[in-house]
C-alpha cells in the first residue's frame, strides 16, 4: 500500500513524494521503537527502569557510583536515578527516547510479581521526590513536552500508567498530586501549565488541596501547575476526553491488552463522583460495607471465588487493603476495618 501511495504521488509530484516518505518514515520510526521497548525491556524487574529507545540521558543520585542506563535494555534501579530527560520525536535524526519503568508503588512486598507500569515516550522529564515514607519513585515530578507532532501516526509525548490487574488501586503522588489508580492512564503535564490526566480504561480518584474528584473511564481533568510542576490549585471539572486525539497511545506495549474507551457521558461523569468513595481504593469491587456485614453468608463464598481466580490469597489480599487504608478517611478506614473483620471471619 506504502508503495501504491507513493507511486501515484509521483506522478502527482515530487514534492508530495516527499512528504509522503516522511510521514512513511516517521510511521516506520514509531513502529521499530515500540517493537525495541517489547523485546528489550520484557524482563524489567520491579522497581527498575529500562532504556527503550533511543534518545535518553538519566542522571544519577550523588551517592550512586555504579550507573549504566546509555543502551537499548540497559536497566538501572529506580531509586539510583536522580532525574531523567527524554528527546522528542525526530525523525530525521531517527529518535525518540522511550522508556519503561516497573514500580512497587504501594503493593506489598507479598506480590513481587505485580508491578505498576509506566510508559515515557517523547519529549519529557521526570525528576524523583524520593520520600522515606514511599517506595521508589512513588512520588516524582513530571513534564511533557507541548509543541504539536508533525507526525500523524504518533503518539503526543506523554505517560500511560497502568495498574496490575486483581489488585485493587494503588497510590502516587505525581507533581504534589495525590493520585489512586486502579487502571490504565494517559498524563501530559506543562510546567507553569497544567497536568492533564486522562483514564482510558477503569477509574482513578485524585486529590489536591483537600478537593478530591474522581475520573471514570472516558474522562480527563486537569490540575494547574506553577513553574516548578508542583500542584498550584484545585482540579478542574471532569469532563469527556477526545478519543481521537488518543487514538495513537502505544497500548500494546502495556502488560494487560486494553482498549481506549469512549469518551465518558455527563451522567457517566457525573455517577462516579457521586459513588467517589463507596468502593474506591479498597479494592471492595462491588461490595460496600452494608452488603458485607448485612450478607456474610453471601460474602464469603463470593470473596472466596475472587480470589481464587485472581491467584492472591486472603492474607495478601487484606494486606493490599491494609497498605490502601494509609491515605483514607478516618470515615473510610471505619469501614475498611469492617470489611477486613467480617473478611478474617470467613471460614
Amino acid at each position: 500500500m506504502n508503495w501504491f501511495r507513493r507511486g501515484v504521488l509521483l506522478l502527482i509530484g515530487l514534492c508530495f513524494s516527499s512528504a509522503a516518505a516522511q510521514t512513511s518514515t516517521c510511521g516506520d520510526l514509531v513502529g521499530q521503537a515500540l517493537l525495541s521497548v517489547q523485546d528489550a525491556c520484557a524482563s524489567t524487574s520491579r522497581n527498575q527502569a529500562c532504556y527503550g529507545n533511543f534518545s535518553l540521558e538519566a542522571f544519577p543520585r550523588v551517592d550512586v557510583l555504579d550507573f549504566t542506563f546509555a543502551d537499548r535494555g540497559d536497566r538501572v534501579n529506580v531509586a539510583d536515578i536522580d532525574s531523567m530527560t527524554l528527546e522528542g520525536l525526530d525523525v530525521e535524526a531517527q529518535e525518540w527516547g522511550v522508556v519503561l519503568m516497573q514500580l512497587q508503588a504501594n503493593l506489598p512486598d507479598a506480590l513481587p510479581g505485580q508491578n505498576v507500569t509506566f510508559l515515557l515516550f517523547g519529549d519529557i522529564e521526570v525528576v524523583n521526590a524520593d520520600s522515606p515514607e514511599l517506595t521508589p519513585m512513588q512520588a516524582f515530578y513530571f513534564r511533557s513536552g507541548v509543541t504539536g507532532l508533525t507526525c500523524a501516526q504518533a503518539p503526543a509525548d506523554g505517560m500511560l500508567i497502568q495498574t496490575p490487574e486483581g489488585v485493587g488501586t494503588i497510590n502516587l503522588n505525581v507533581n504534589e498530586v495525590d493520585i489512586r489508580l486502579g487502571s490504565t492512564a494517559y498524563v501530559q503535564a506543562e510546567a507553569g501549565g497544567s497536568m492533564t490526566i486522562r483514564v482510558i480504561e477503569g477509574q482513578a480518584v485524585i486529590t489536591v488541596n483537600g478537593v478530591t474528584v474522581v475520573i471514570p473511564a472516558g474522562a480527563q481533568v486537569a490540575v494547574p501547575l506553577d513553574e516548578d510542576l508542583g500542584a498550584a490549585g484545585a482540579p478542574g471539572e471532569v469532563e469527556p476526553y477526545d478519543p481521537a486525539t488518543l487514538a495513537n497511545l502505544p497500548v500494546s506495549v502495556l502488560p494487560r491488552v486494553v482498549e481506549v474507551a469512549p469518551a465518558a457521558t455527563e451522567d457517566e461523569i457525573d455517577a462516579a463522583q457521586a459513588n467517589a468513595f463507596e468502593d474506591e481504593g479498597t479494592g471492595l469491587g462491588p461490595f460496600n460495607g452494608k452488603f458485607i456485614i448485612g450478607e456474610p453468608a453471601e460474602f464469603c463464598p463470593a470473596m472466596a471465588n475472587i480470589l481464587a481466580s485472581s491467584g492472591v490469597t486472603r492474607a495478601e489480599y487484606i494486606a493490599l487493603i491494609r497498605a490502601a487504608v494509609m491515605i483514607a478517611s478516618p470515615e473510610e478506614r471505619a469501614q475498611i476495618d469492617a470489611f477486613i473483620a467480617v473478611l478474617e471471619a470467613c471460614p
